[in-house]
């Protein structure tokens, strides 16, 4: 495998796990998108300041 190919592969998981963090345990339908990036705290099952990251990046960073 390319070193660039699993740079890009890791930068978008992580990149994917930012974004995806406020929708987490949510059900499709129940939220706008629009409205919860404009919040300053996502309200999962936890509170965490936009742009954090969760364990599943942390693995992540450990394994590599």
């Amino acid at each position: 495998m390319d070193i660039r190919c699993m740079e890009f592969s890791i930068k978008g998981f992580i990149l994917g796990d930012v974004i995806g963090m406020p929708y987490e345990g949510k059900k499709r339908g129940s939220f706008l998108c629009t409205t919860m990036r404009r919040s300053s705290y996502n309200d999962c099952h936890f509170i965490l300041p936009i742009g954090t990251w969760s364990d599943d990046t942390s693995l992540m960073l450990g394994v590599m």
